[in-house]
């Protein structure tokens, strides 16, 4: 009877370990990069953006694609993660705002 609660008991221990590193590892995307990084792939993407703007919509999707995977190349990072990114951003406007003046100072500054 003993050995059947102490098998419970550690199955609970375990199972809570397990849980709780799979928690652990719901760190935000943005959270690994500083701020600086981030300013400096908000300008990228601004950028791409404004280069694909007077294109028509079917030729600026493949064309922004072609300059988020070069961004991605540059930064070290994946496509996906830029993505990631910007919809994590988004879910903190005051942030995202931060950034975007940030960014938009530095292409100011660059002209």
């Amino acid at each position: 009877m003993q050995i059947e609660l102490k098998i419970l008991v550690a199955g609970f221990l375990f199972c809570g370990l397990i849980f709780g590193a799979c928690q652990r590892k719901s760190e935000k995307t943005i959270d690994r990069f500083t701020e600086e990084e981030l300013t400096e792939l908000i300008v990228d993407i601004s950028i791409a953006r404004a280069a694909v703007a007077p294109l028509p919509h079917d030729k600026a999707d493949s064309v922004r694609n072609v300059y988020y995977e070069q961004i991605a190349e540059i930064r070290g990072i994946e496509v996906s993660e830029i993505n990631t990114i910007l919809e994590e951003l988004s879910r903190e406007p005051d942030r995202l705002r931060f950034h975007f003046q940030q960014a938009a100072d530095s292409i100011r500054a660059r002209n």
